[in-house]
């Protein structure tokens, strides 16, 4: 994701190189950098939005982690307790995505 974020910044610096050379009488170089510059920023915004789905995993996923969890601890403190978590058919499960990253900062190995 950092990389898609330098190359963002790249182009903005490409995009700002062709108004100035268009500013400066440099019309025909400069009508060329900036279509390479919007073919450019059409690529980017494929290259993030496939960046930005690899990042997102079902959310049911989670709840199905946190039942395990309440069983868990339940099992080890001798209570009874339920993890109920409504959901289409009363699964708990649906296809709703989330962003992986606060799963990464605290569980690493949930890759």
């Amino acid at each position: 994701m950092n990389i898609v974020g330098e190359l963002i910044l790249s182009h903005g610096t490409i995009a700002a190189i062709s108004d100035r050379l268009r500013s400066q009488g440099f019309s025909g170089l400069s009508v060329e950098l900036g279509k390479a510059a919007k073919g450019m920023e059409r690529k980017l915004n494929e290259l993030q939005k496939g960046v930005m789905e690899v990042r997102m995993i079902p959310v049911g996923q989670l709840f199905e982690k946190m039942s395990r969890i309440v069983r868990k601890i339940s099992a080890s403190r001798t209570r009874r307790s339920n993890w109920f978590c409504p959901g289409p058919n009363g699964t708990g499960q649906d296809d709703s995505r989330g962003h992986r990253g606060p799963l990464d900062a605290h569980h690493p190995q949930c890759h």
